[in-house]
């Protein structure tokens, strides 16, 4: 685990309230750290890992290409990083399964970024391992039980949802001194169980759900796990990417020790589109980046351009020819219509000088054709 102490995480998450106010974003302050519940540290949950390996570091651009689902996280919602110990949901009554989207525990406007397919870093895990739970309250659990995502469920290109996980392990009431590794770095007490996926072999999504002992509050907690990887423990914190200039069509492949997979990355030209347009009174160009790719998915960049006067805002526009989809964005609004896109500028970033250039980025979903659309950009 990392040395992230209490005291370090509050100057972090005051420094990044500051930046995030600084660049017009906005930050939303939630309980302590230490009156809140926690997360599962091993095999390490999603929103967790992002905070611990990113989150000093998290306006950094240095893990844009080599951990995508991470950055797109702390862009697309980083209220939802900071608040790490907040996947809950009070009154169910034990209705438990009304919770459809479980790996944003039915909260999509905070932590639906978290439920989105892609590929995330996932932990090498052998067929019988210990699950690690940390507790900073420490109330104690009624019970936790685990599941793990069917044979034939990629998460890479699907949501998770219950009736693609099948349950592997559950405990009977644990008390508030728990029976875990307690985390230094966060207190409190820890609860662990003994977990045994033997039939289930590759990447998968395991999902841990809980209760805590003192209220009627269940927590929804996913990790990546790749079942039969070599290492064990939890994710590295650090990965190796190795890329190469290449001409279209060819690939590149990047590797990330200790963790799951092997992503293979068709590289392309930088710069692949550049079309301009004029509304109003401005002008401005837009031009679109295929950082990389993967079976199923892909992440992109666009430049907009502000032409020879400035703008208050601006539009691009563009159809997909190979059906490809959107599935989050960051720095923009886009929104969808059968193949057609259109991205907006957000409230911070629509005004530019003379020349001046801002950029947006998204994670979209492909089959095996990722043609290049053509761009169109207008501004006032």
């Amino acid at each position: 685990m990392s040395t992230f102490t209490r005291k370090t995480r509050a100057r972090v998450a005051a420094a990044a309230c500051g930046t995030l106010l600084a660049t017009g974003l906005t930050v939303l302050v939630g309980a302590a750290p230490a009156q809140a519940h926690g997360n599962v540290n091993d095999p390490i949950a999603r929103g967790y890992r992002c905070l611990q390996q990113y989150g000093a570091n998290h306006l950094s651009t240095s893990y844009r290409d080599s951990d995508p689902m991470c950055w797109n996280a702390f862009q697309t919602s980083p209220n939802a990083m900071w608040n790490w110990n907040g996947m809950l949901v009070d009154g169910l009554a034990g209705n438990y399964q009304s919770i459809s989207d479980i790996c944003s525990a039915g909260d999509s406007a905070r932590y639906g970024v978290l439920s989105e397919p892609g590929p995330w870093i996932a932990t090498n895990k052998p067929a019988q391992f210990r699950l690690n739970l940390v507790d900073q309250a420490a109330h104690g659990a009624d019970w936790i039980r685990v599941y793990i995502s069917r044979n034939g469920f990629n998460p890479e290109t699907q949501r998770l949802g219950w009736g693609d996980v099948v349950q592997i392990a559950e405990t009977g009431r644990i008390p508030a001194s728990g029976n875990g590794t307690v985390d230094p770095a966060v207190g409190g007490s820890a609860y662990a169980l003994d977990v045994n996926a033997s039939g289930y072999t590759g990447r998968r999504v395991l999902f841990t759900h809980w209760k805590a002992s003192h209220a009627d509050q269940t927590y929804y907690l996913c990790s990546d796990v790749n079942i039969g990887g070599t290492g064990g423990g939890t994710t590295t914190t650090s990965r190796t990417t190795t890329t190469t200039t290449s001409a279209p069509g060819t690939t590149t492949t990047t590797s990330a020790p200790g963790t799951t997979t092997t992503t293979t990355t068709t590289s392309r030209p930088a710069t692949t589109t550049t079309t301009s347009g004029q509304q109003g009174s401005g002008s401005c160009s837009a031009s679109y980046t295929v950082v990389g790719e993967w079976n199923s998915g892909f992440q992109a960049d666009v430049r907009v351009t502000a032409g020879s006067s400035a703008v208050s805002s601006w539009r691009v526009g563009w159809t997909f020819a190979d059906g490809q989809t959107v599935s989050s964005a960051w720095n923009a609004t886009v929104t969808s219509s059968g193949s057609s896109v259109t991205a907006t500028n957000a409230s911070y970033n629509g005004r530019l000088n003379a020349g001046q250039s801002t950029s947006f980025g998204f994670i979209g979903a492909k089959q095996s054709a990722n043609s290049v659309p053509a761009l169109t950009c207008t501004a006032s």
